[in-house]
């Protein structure tokens, strides 16, 4: 034998003695040590096991329609929207200033600025007498004033206020809410000649020499209601009155209720001191306008009597005026 071999160990009797049996029980049953050694990989796997039939039975199974992944957001802003409703006055009052010096005398124009024209004698009794029937229709609830800053509609609110208690009334001054500017001072000898312009423009449209146009009233009156219904949609009174002038509430009218130019054009301006009542009933989200309107024709709105007398925004023309456009 060389040096690299390996021996080889013959088999002995005592190898041979081995029975067979013992080999075949050895397969039949088990090293008790292997079989609970088995029992307890089976044990660990049967977690993982149960977890994967389970994603499986519910990937296989029809689910139920599930909710949009933004439904808590959407029912939050509902809710909002809803406690908002319950938060927003009911009446809507427009009122338009009493009269002015200015309605009776259109030549005050040329001395005295439109933002400084007081009221007349007859304008005084007009908001006394709208004071009184607003606080007759308000009651002793809270009411929220928004007004003009011109002087003819401080007065306005100043005879108004009378008829209140003054811890119900709360106050704003809105510049947005003033009058259309016709310019600083108005010539005599002008302004005919500027009307006739504006009839055939349409009032709407036509821009006064260093002034506005009726469409630019229409655009701060549109910003003024966006802040005014986000106020409305907090905390606020049960009631609301604005006091302006008359072509700025007809606007604030047009842009609420999505007026035509068409439309605008037909309908008239408020009279001094008349109350344009808008209802929001039964927590509605919107407001309704409860008033008559007037107008040149019943094609949009409501026809005035014939022998009511029609009013104007502009003092050179006489009202009545059928040919006057507004």
């Amino acid at each position: 034998m060389s040096a690299h071999e390996v021996p080889i160990t013959p088999i002995t009797a005592q190898h041979a003695a081995i029975p067979h049996t013992t080999t075949v029980s050895n397969c039949t049953e088990p090293d008790p040590r292997l079989t609970q050694n088995s029992k307890d990989v089976e044990e660990e796997r049967r977690p993982h096991a149960v977890a994967v039939a389970t994603s499986a039975l519910i990937s296989t199974a029809s689910a139920p329609p599930s909710l949009p992944p933004d439904f808590f957001a959407q029912f939050v802003s509902w809710k909002r929207e809803v406690q908002a409703l319950l938060h927003m006055p009911r009446y809507l009052f427009l009122v338009r200033h009493g009269e002015s010096t200015a309605n009776t005398n259109p030549e005050i124009y040329a001395t005295v600025p439109d933002n400084k024209i007081p009221l007349s004698p007859t304008g005084d009794e007009q908001a006394t007498l709208a004071g009184r029937h607003l606080k007759g229709l308000i009651g002793d609830k809270p009411v929220q004033f928004f007004v003009s800053p011109y002087l003819r509609c401080e007065m306005t609110f100043q005879k108004i206020r009378e008829a209140f208690d003054p811890h119900q009334i709360n106050v704003r001054e809105d510049p947005r809410l003033r009058e259309q500017e016709w310019g600083n001072y108005q010539d005599p000898k002008e302004m005919p000649a500027i009307i006739e312009q504006r009839r055939h423009v349409g009032s709407f449209y036509f821009r006064f020499p260093s002034g506005e146009s009726g469409a630019d009233v229409y655009d701060r009156v549109s910003q003024f209601l966006g802040t005014l219904l986000r106020e409305m949609k907090k905390s606020c009174a049960p009631s609301v009155v604005v006091i302006s002038h008359g072509i700025t509430l007809r606007l604030l009218l047009m842009r609420y209720f999505h007026w035509t130019v068409e439309a605008f054009h037909d309908v008239w301006n408020p009279s001094n001191c008349e109350i344009v009542t808008l209802e929001r009933p039964n927590n509605s989200p919107t407001f309704q306008l409860k008033t008559l309107i007037r107008s040149n024709t019943s094609k949009y709105i409501h026809e005035m009597p014939a022998e009511v007398p029609r009013p104007t925004d502009s003092p050179w023309i006489p009202a009545g005026n059928p040919t006057s456009s507004w």
